[in-house]
């Protein structure tokens, strides 16, 4: 897409170029963030056991 602002190319599906519907972009923008939390959930127990002695 090279012509696409950015923010339209966020907003188009994926090969087809349909726009997104409100609930895509909602669920979307939900799983974004349930993954930034496992990700950081991630990170916490890794730090935690590399502290830990064997």
């Amino acid at each position: 897409m090279p012509d696409l602002d950015a923010s339209v190319a966020e907003n188009v599906g994926d090969d087809t170029g349909v726009p997104k519907s409100a609930a895509q972009l909602k669920k979307e923008a939900k799983r974004k963030e349930k993954l930034e939390k496992f990700k950081q959930k991630q990170e916490k127990i890794q730090a935690k056991t590399s502290d830990k002695p064997i």
